[in-house]
């Protein structure tokens, strides 16, 4: 855990004015109806589905997307594991990484890694089940509680995180970078004044975290940040653990769009993906160093900077509209060549086995 400097307080003795304050602030209901990027990801894409109808119809295909990404199980839909996906990708690019089965005892399955980890379930979505683990008693505790199979994964440290979409068409060496995300982790910055607490719940998309972080900060919840100090609650990127979006289209253009040329030409099979990835800093993004690709997702990857709610809505819906149409020329070329969908049952499978 990172160490900050506090001032302790009793619990009963911290200043009343800033939690008044925030009991009387907008429910957590009310923000999550006002904003689209707390909406469950199945009531914003209900506009996409005419968009899904006219590729099924054009394609003959109601599972055209899965005939995506040739030689990816299902395109790289859900049902597919991270560990196979990413196996694709070029050692330089990537953390070192491995499987482990829940079958046998953890620490034999990661010999040569050093804490803190990254674990994550081999088949999760949206950020569930991922834990930074500093210590083989964590490790083993994840590993208890663990349902299924899942990946350990070295932390990468370096401190800028982004969702890079990219796509190209069959038969074509070079494609286009049309969304790119940049990660804002949930911190909290103290005054001096406020505990621990007060500052979570001066933050709404904190509030949301609340219960979690009480639990994970138990022994400085209630003492004071010092004037200036910033810690960073969370260091996983992802929506549900309270990190921000943020639409960072600004940083595409042709310099970029090389970059990931070079990346996709050494992954088989690649048309349609999302990078999700970290590196040292914007300057050795354009430059194709210090990159490290955490996790790539197929045909099933969000254009993560509609989650920004200063996009718009109107402009959400554009956005999604495009990339279903990309993905549907993509498969109607495929499905030309001969290259086959999966069957209808083996995808409703596949959503049942994800809960959707």
């Amino acid at each position: 855990m990172q160490t900050i400097n506090t001032t302790h307080l009793p619990r009963r003795t911290v200043a009343d004015g800033f939690q008044q304050t925030r009991q009387k602030s907008v429910p957590l209901w009310w923000i999550r109806l006002t904003n689209y990027e707390y909406w469950p990801w199945l009531v914003l894409y209900i506009p996409v589905l005419p968009i899904w109808l006219w590729n099924a119809l054009r394609t003959r295909s109601l599972t055209y997307f899965t005939a995506i990404n040739p030689g990816w199980k299902e395109g790289g839909f859900y049902g597919v594991g991270k560990k196979a996906i990413l196996d694709l990708v070029p050692a330089k690019y990537k953390p070192q990484t491995t499987m482990v089965s829940i079958d046998e005892e953890p620490t034999s399955q990661i010999l040569g890694f050093e804490y803190p980890l990254i674990a994550k379930p081999d088949m999760g979505e949206r950020g569930n089940g991922v834990a930074k683990i500093h210590t083989i008693a964590e490790l083993i505790d994840y590993h208890r509680n663990s349902p299924q199979n899942y990946i350990v994964q070295e932390y990468v440290s370096y401190k800028t995180e982004l969702g890079i979409l990219y796509s190209r068409m069959p038969g074509s060496a070079t494609g286009m970078i049309s969304s790119v995300t940049l990660k804002a982790f949930l911190s909290v910055t103290g005054d001096g004044v406020h505990t621990l607490e007060q500052l979570v719940l001066a933050q709404d998309r904190a509030r949301f975290q609340a219960p979690r972080l009480k639990e994970k900060y138990s022994k400085i919840w209630y003492d004071i940040l010092a004037q200036g100090q910033k810690l960073e609650l969370e260091s996983i990127g992802n929506h549900c653990r309270g990190t921000r979006f943020i639409n960072a289209n600004y940083l595409i253009n042709p310099q970029l769009n090389q970059v990931f040329d070079h990346i996709a030409n050494q992954i088989p099979g690649l048309q349609y993906g999302r990078y999700d990835l970290r590196v040292a800093n914007i300057d050795d993004l354009y430059q194709g160093k210090n990159i490290r690709i955490v996790e790539l997702n197929g045909v099933n990857a969000d254009p993560a900077h509609i989650y920004d709610n200063r996009h718009g809505l109107f402009h959400t819906f554009k956005d999604l509209v495009w990339h279903w149409l990309r993905i549907g020329d993509i498969a109607k070329h495929n499905l030309r060549q001969g290259i086959h969908a999966s069957g209808n049952r083996i995808v409703w499978k596949n959503l049942k086995e994800r809960n959707f």
